[in-house]
């Protein structure tokens, strides 16, 4: 069963509206009328050939035919429009030079702490040939005296550095992940197997640090250092060859060349990896004679230990178990639909439903993904911290490591000769080096660390970060066998640098190996792994942490990209292609400048608006109109619409392209903007929607509730998944026959709003003309499928009348959409070529694949497409909500700059911009304030996160006369002390759930109550001190007193600053019993205000 475009009301999809008359359309049948106000044409209304973003309101009994005439201005734009939204050309630049700036920094830093390791480590070297091996061996053990020794602590203040080189990343790494994740509830613990296996990768990333540093590089020459570093990616390349021979195991290989083939490639890379490192150690054996064994030990352990996908196993990300979790809640969502479908009452979408409840509760739990990283990097730098002291300890016990005295770390007398020895004096001097460059690589690889994770956040990947450390050990290399860069660099000990070129044989021919090798497996998937601006360090790196002996290696191995982690990847190319936001604004008396700055921000948002994201307007007008006659406010922004929103190169007016609904709320006004600049034409959906007050209430409030009902419990369920925006790529689009070459008529034309150009047709068209022919869809993930939109053939006369829906979860057995009768549902397709109609499913379906059949077609068998539906995972996942004042100013750029904080992280529930007040005069400098502080309350209570941003900015007018200001803040300063009220009593009561809501921000929070109630009082005190001179003296109309009487009281007021009243005793004038009654003080019912 299907609902025809025509049958759509503005409300809830299945709930029953009381002034709404619901009619159902069978498949097949020929929809009914719908009426287009003011028009008289009858069929489904459209405009300008796009279906309104908004559903089409169906006429009601009662309903009135209202005509709308507008006065249009006659003003001179003054203002130029086109490219709008285009980075200037100076900003790119800028932006070129500040990524290849940071790109050169990082590189520096990287370079000098892998020369720094190698300095420290040959100083260690150099100061062990002070005696031969036997000699040391024989006064360590035999010579009480020998530890004491001057050349001794140094040397062992040498490894002490050493160490401390290993636990400084460790220590640095442990406090950050104790600072973001010990104190945060949503962020859950590694379960038993992930904690265990982190133990033991931290032993081998330790293990295999102190061997290569402690035994290995004093024993070699610098260049077999730099050159094996690269060798450590050979066990990443083998596990992932296992993951996806495993996955492409699953599927047939036919489905999946590409993968077959990367994993064929990849075969090729480990055993030329493994090939290049054992020739070179054979051709160069004589050098490595005392290393055969700790050169392939030590780089096989670090290689273990780096692993993405042993790293991705501690997170939890892609684990089994949580695996098996998402199955059974994807599954329990799934039966929580159809028995919503079968209920009698039609409240599909709802929210009554206790299933569909847990799905949005739920949300935080499984949508966002909270992995268990920086508790996982709790225990793995804890262990790695203790493993550092352990290690070196094991080392010289098996004597590997040239060191006296046992637990160094112990000795006090080496800091107290750190000290003495290495004072400030001496710091730079080539006699004691090691201390130099002890500081070189804390500093130097710490600095790398951050400016290169800086690079991945703002964009500067390629340049900033990639590029960097793609080639950094190359450029240590160099510098090794290049004798004045060598000597340039005084930190490190001059036999580091070497004459002899004969080497460079057989090294250079290995590192380039072993570089490009490093290259294909890593470094071309991080350069092709975008990032969104001011990305989360949770979605860029496995694990917290960081290297100071391969900075290099580490961070290409801990860098998520597609290879590592393609799904991810997938899901924010699909976020970004299709995500569809709904920019919702209230008004109601506002000024005719404030009326055109909103505009003219629109049409900047629509002219911006070109392939990815896709916006749609709603004004929600108070007070709009009434009895189908837009007000005299409505009237004054249609007349502004010509000047701002009418593209320069079209005659008609813009009010002559509207289509006009009667809704049960009033008026909607509809426009399909478009816009021509060129090579590129741009647009968006423009809905003016005018509230009639005897229908419904008026006021801002309800307004927010009625675009908020419209976008979460309407919008989001049909929303394009993705075939006109091109987030399904073409090799997701399939067919069973084309006519013609592939490239021009092939299923990847078949896309919504496809024009016919120099890449191909307007459209798919099949290749044979009958009812076995069928256009298959990969959504790419399990998606609820709601509905379809169907187009003929651009610029033709070939259309499908009539066609079926199939539907499948792996692409091999396919099933119809029946309808009531358990036949297979025949939908009502196109009557003309470019006129888009949209039917929606009664009963949505969970699964992968859809595939339309033309059943009935005019001249040929000819498709546009798009399919309506949402994530089975995140209804919402693609929809977002842009809220704005009516007179607020803001750019394409600050939009987009909201949505990609949006779209970087789940947990985030709100963004506000940076809002600068429009105005003169001294209330606004006052006002110099971000305005949103009054929504943040429900948000933080259901668990989101609320951020700011300065790199989105907007303006709006602000009051410049202190009544209006103080009219304004009466308004906001009780929801607000109710806000912070109701936020502390929760908190008290352990009914907030919002890890980001510290104790530090609830005093915070109390505090600002605390002031915000006593600042009236501490007005008034302040006050009545003022009044400490004046006095008043309260009569009757009647009453008769003498100036001594008045003096006295006075008197009694001036002696005591604690009395607050004096009374007189009065006399009552008159006779009779009545009076003799009312002989006392009058005063006594006035000293109660006074206590």
């Amino acid at each position: 069963m299907s609902t025809n475009e025509g049958q759509l009301s503005n409300g809830q999809p299945g709930k029953r509206l009381s002034n709404i008359s619901e009619e159902r359309s069978t498949p097949g049948s020929t929809p009914p009328e719908t009426k287009r106000m003011a028009t008289g044409v009858s069929g489904p209304s459209v405009a300008n050939g796009r279906v309104p973003s908004s559903p089409t309101p169906k006429t009601y009994a009662g309903a009135y035919e209202p005509s709308l005439t507008v006065n249009i201005r006659n003003i001179e734009a003054d203002v130029v429009y086109g490219a709008v939204g285009e980075t200037h050309m100076c900003l790119k630049v800028l932006k070129l030079v500040l990524s290849i700036l940071i790109g050169l920094i990082v590189l520096g830093c990287l370079t000098v702490s892998r020369l720094s390791i190698i300095g420290i480590t040959k100083t260690f070297r150099n100061q062990s040939l002070r005696w031969s091996e036997d000699e040391f061996t024989d006064l360590c053990e035999n010579d009480g005296n020998f530890t004491g020794e001057k050349e001794v602590k140094e040397m062992e203040s040498t490894v002490l550095m050493m160490e401390y080189i290993l636990m400084f990343p460790y220590g640095v790494s442990f406090f950050r992940s104790v600072w973001n994740g010990a104190f945060q509830a949503s962020m859950p613990w590694p379960h038993a197997k992930a904690a265990v296996l982190g133990v033991v990768l931290s032993f081998l990333e330790v293990f295999g640090l102190c061997l290569f540093t402690l035994r290995v590089m004093p024993s070699v020459h610098p260049s077999i250092s730099l050159v094996l570093s690269n060798g450590i990616f050979f066990v990443p390349i083998i596990l992932q060859v296992v993951k996806h021979s495993i996955k492409l195991s699953k599927v047939r290989i036919r489905k999946h060349l590409g993968l077959f083939f990367y994993i064929l490639a990849s075969i090729i890379l480990a055993l030329a990896c493994g090939t290049l490192v054992v020739c070179w150690c054979v051709f160069r054996r004589w050098e490595i004679a005392d290393n055969k064994w700790e050169i392939p030990v030590s780089l096989l352990s670090l290689s273990v230990a780096w692993a993405p996908l042993l790293q991705e196993y501690q997170t939890g990300e892609g684990t089994e178990t949580d695996n098996t979790e998402n199955t059974a809640r994807s599954k329990k969502k799934s039966r929580a639909q159809d028995v919503a479908v079968e209920d009698p009452d039609g409240i599909f979408f709802g929210r009554q439903k206790s299933e569909v409840v847990v799905q949005t509760v739920d949300h935080l739990g499984s949508n966002v993904k909270e992995n268990a990283r920086w508790k996982m990097g709790i225990i793995n730098n804890f262990f790695k911290l203790i493993f550092v002291l352990l290690v070196p300890e094991a080392l010289r016990v098996l004597r590997l490591v040239d060191i006296c005295s046992p637990w160094v770390w112990t000795k006090l007398d080496l800091y107290t000769e750190w000290a003495n020895m290495y004072s400030m004096s001496h710091l730079y001097t080539t006699s004691q080096p090691a201390i130099t460059n002890f500081i070189v690589n804390v500093c130097c690889s710490f600095s790398g660390y951050v400016l290169a994770w800086m690079a991945c956040t703002i964009r500067m990947q390629f340049f900033g970060f990639a590029l960097p450390l793609c080639i950094g050990t190359i450029v240590a290399f160099t510098i090794t066998y290049v004798q004045p860069l060598c000597e340039f660099v005084t930190f490190i000990p001059a036999e580091t640098c070497t004459e002899n070129l004969d080497q460079l044989m057989w090294d250079v021919p290995v590192a380039a190996g072993l570089l490009l090798i490093q290259f294909l497996s890593t470094t071309w998937f991080v350069m092709r792994s975008p990032t969104i601006v001011m990305e989360r360090e949770a979605s860029l790196f496995w694990l917290p942490g960081y290297s100071g002996v391969f900075p290099e290696q580490w961070l290409l191995l801990s860098r998520k990209n597609r290879n590592t982690k393609s799904e991810d990847f997938v899901v924010q190319k699909r976020t970004r292609q299709n995500a569809h936001v709904y920019i919702c604004t209230t008004m109601y008396h506002e000024a005719e400048h404030e009326m055109e700055q909103l505009l003219t921000s629109l049409r900047g948002i629509a002219e911006s608006q070109v392939g990815e994201r896709t916006f749609e307007s709603h004004i929600f007008f108070d007070g709009g109109c009434k009895q189908g006659q837009p007000s005299q406010w409505a009237l004054q922004l249609l007349s502004l619409m010509d000047h701002t929103l009418k593209d320069g190169n079209s005659k008609e007016s813009i009010i002559n392209q509207c289509t006009k609904y009667k809704t049960p709320y009033g008026l909607q006004l509809h426009w399909d903007l478009h816009y021509d600049n060129g090579d590129t034409e741009s647009g968006m959906s423009f809905n003016i929607h005018l509230k009639d007050n005897t229908l419904v209430k008026n006021k801002k409030r309800w307004s927010q509730v009625m675009y908020m009902s419209y976008v979460l419990d309407y919008a989001v369920y049909f929303s394009p998944i993705g075939v006109e925006s091109k987030a399904i790529p073409d090799t997701d689009m399939k067919a069973t026959s084309v006519l013609g070459q592939d490239s021009f008529n092939g299923p990847h034309r078949a896309r919504l709003h496809m024009k016919r150009d120099a890449n191909g047709g307007g459209g798919w068209t099949a290749g044979e003309f009958n009812d076995d022919q069928y256009l298959q869809i990969d959504l790419g993930e399990e998606m609820v499928f709601t509905g379809v939109i169907t187009q003929g053939k651009a610029g033709t006369n070939e259309w499908v009348t009539k066609y079926r829906l199939l539907y499948s979860d792996d692409g091999e057995l396919w099933q119809y959409y029946k309808d009531d009768s358990g036949q297979p549902a025949e939908f009502a397709g196109n009557r003309d070529a470019d006129t888009p109609v949209r039917q929606l499913l009664d009963k949505p379906i969970t699964t992968r694949f859809v595939s339309f059949n033309p059943v009935q077609w005019a001249n040929r068998i000819s498709m546009r497409v798009e399919v309506l539906g949402y994530s089975a995972t995140d209804k919402d996942r693609d929809n977002f909500m842009l809220a704005t004042d009516a007179d607020v100013k803001f750019s394409p750029q600050s939009a987009k700059a909201l949505l990609d904080i949006m779209t970087r992280d789940p947990n985030v529930g709100a963004v506000c911009a940076r809002t600068q007040p429009l105005g003169s005069g001294p209330m606004v400098w006052y006002q110099m304030f971000e305005y949103a502080v009054g929504h943040w309350f429900q948000k933080v209570e259901k668990g989101w996160r609320l951020e700011y941003t300065a790199v989105s900015e907007d303006s709006t007018y602000c009051p410049e006369e202190f009544d209006e200001f103080f009219n304004q803040r009466r308004r906001w300063i009780p929801s607000t002390v109710a806000n912070q009220l109701e936020l502390l009593r929760k908190w008290a009561n352990g009914q907030m759930i919002n890890d980001y809501v510290s104790r530090l921000f609830i005093l915070y929070q109390g505090f600002l109550l605390f002031s915000t109630m006593s600042g009236p009082s501490t007005v008034i005190l302040i006050i009545a001190d003022k009044d400490r001179d004046n006095f008043m003296l309260a009569t009757d109309a009647d009453v008769k007193f003498s100036p001594q009487s008045a003096k006295a009281l006075l008197d009694i007021m001036t002696r005591d600053p604690n009395v607050g009243a004096v009374c007189a005793r009065t006399h009552p004038l008159g006779s009779g019993p009545m009076v003799w009654y009312q002989m006392f003080d009058y005063a006594v019912g006035h000293w109660f205000q006074k206590m």
